[in-house]
């Protein structure tokens, strides 16, 4: 084994280089000063098996190595072919820089938990905005940059940190991992990985304005982001089939779009808190599933998936929210555990084709508008649960045959009831059946059928309310179907 330590210890600015070319290499790094060094420049390059640039705690006190450097305008580049580490590097100041390039294709013994072992590996890095020595300010500018080529790719426990308060692009943050082949995160074995899998891709940003960009092109690959601050921008996109991303995000103003490409794709997404965020969310394949929990005001979430069986779930607890779900295909399905806010939220699903579902639990809040498109097919169905609370808009349009529309309106608890809440249901074609019950005082109901072997059942209790239903091959009034609460696209 070859161990190369190289120190430096001045506030000048410094390079320093090392090659080595062979198995079982391992390069450490100190640009550290009481004064914090800055404008250091080191560059490392490894070819062969089994090389390290940092450390490895697991393989013994040998391999106890580290990358560090301290200060600002730092720049740490490792280019490494074979089967290769980056683990324990420290980026302490501003406008540093750490640029990883991993390549060779190291043919896995095992896919198995048990005996899987990573291709190439980043972990454990963290950057980390401090108080200038150089007139820098303080929290600006960290750049990372990651492209792993090969099978079992992983970027693990990665973290970046900016103190900044204001919100600039000249101050922000910028993650962008490029992963090509098979199992990278890694997803070994199934999808998701469970919350114990070792090698999970983690990458954590705290601060502000800053930017990530995702790019993994393969089978059974995962990322997991946890972004914490305001005027975010993530971007993440996935190729292949069976991927996994799961984000958490946290704060104002903050950008997020995800796309998948492929089959068997799961996108897990939370939003903790925050106000005027948009957030996307693309699938385009078959048997795909997007889990989105949401808290939050005045946000848009935009979903879309473009083929069969696809499915999104969802439970929301904001104000002021618009979410739109758009599915075009067969077998699509939407489940709505709750819409929780208090108020003035739009919910909008569009489902395109056959055999289509929609369930919605419980809709609590006031002044909340609902509306459930299905066009153009049979066996399309919208159940929903209660919609609690008073002056709230529903809005249904089915276009088909065999199509089932159910749910109750106006109840809250046992002895209160919602008022002045609207239902508008139009159903065009034969053999479809509209359930109704509604709850309180002067709330509307009003049903259209064009068609034949149509069925509408109107159950009303409360005073004030009033039923219109109409029934016929014969043209009928104008239906709300209105555009999405906001409009997106990709």
């Amino acid at each position: 084994m070859k161990n190369i330590l190289i120190m430096s210890c001045s506030v000048l600015a410094l390079t320093a280089a090392t090659a080595h070319a062979g198995n079982f290499n391992q390069s450490e790094l100190q640009q550290i000063s009481p004064l914090s060094g800055s404008g250091n420049n080191a560059v490392i390059s490894q070819s062969g098996d089994l090389n390290i640039a940092g450390s490895d705690g697991a393989l013994g006190a040998n391999y106890s190595g580290k990358l560090r450097q301290n200060g600002d305008m730092n720049d740490i580049n490792v280019d490494q072919d074979g089967h290769e580490m980056v683990r324990d590097v420290r980026q302490v100041g501003n406008f540093s820089k750490l640029d990883v390039n991993q390549t060779g294709n190291y043919a896995p013994a095992s896919t198995t938990p048990s005996g899987f072992v990573p291709n190439h590996r980043v972990w454990n890095v963290k950057q980390k905005s401090a108080a200038s020595s150089t007139g820098v300010a303080s929290g600006d500018a960290n750049d990372l940059d990651i492209d792993q080529i090969g099978e079992q790719n992983v970027v693990a426990s990665v973290y970046q940190n900016n103190t900044m308060t204001a919100h600039s692009s000249a101050t922000k943050n910028v993650a962008v991992i490029r992963q090509d082949g098979k199992w990278n995160g890694a997803n070994r074995g199934s999808v998701p990985p469970g919350p114990a899998a070792p090698h999970g891709a983690r990458l954590v940003q705290d601060g502000h304005s800053n930017d990530t960009n995702v790019n993994q092109a393969g089978e059974r690959n995962n990322f997991r982001l946890v972004s914490k601050g305001n005027s975010n921008i993530i971007d993440l996109d996935q190729t292949g089939n069976e991927n996994y991303t799961r984000s958490t995000l946290k704060g104002d103003a903050n950008v997020a779009t995800y796309i998948q490409s492929g089959d068997s794709n799961d996108i897990l997404s939370t939003l903790n808190s925050g106000s005027n965020f948009q957030l996307k969310m693309g699938q385009w394949g078959n048997s795909n599933s997007v889990d989105f929990a949401g808290a939050g005001s005045n946000g848009n979430i935009y979903m879309e998936q473009r083929g069969a069986t696809n499915s999104v779930t969802a439970n929301s607890s904001g104000v002021d929210q618009h979410i739109a779900i758009k599915q075009e295909g067969d077998g699509n399905s939407v489940d709505i555990a709750g819409l929780n806010g208090p108020a003035i939220n739009k919910f909008y699903v569009l489902q395109d084709t056959n055999d289509n579902t929609v369930t919605v639990g419980t809709v609590d809040g006031s002044y909340n508008r609902l509306e459930f498109i299905q066009t153009g097919a049979h066996n399309n169905t919208v159940d929903w649960g209660d919609v609690n609370g008073s002056n709230n808009k529903l809005f249904f349009t089915q276009d088909g045959e065999g199509n089932l529309i159910e749910g109750r309106v106006g109840k809250i608890s046992a002895g209160k009831t919602g008022n002045s809440n609207r239902m508008q249901i139009s159903q065009l074609g034969n053999l479809n059946t509209t359930y109704a019950n509604v709850d309180g005082n002067n709330n509307t109901i009003q049903v259209q059928q064009g068609g034949d072997s149509n069925m509408v059942d109107v159950s009303q209790n409360g005073n004030g309310n009033s039923a219109n239903v109409m029934q016929g091959a014969a043209p009928l009034p104008a239906i709300h179907t209105g555009a999405a609460p906001f409009s997106q696209s990709f």
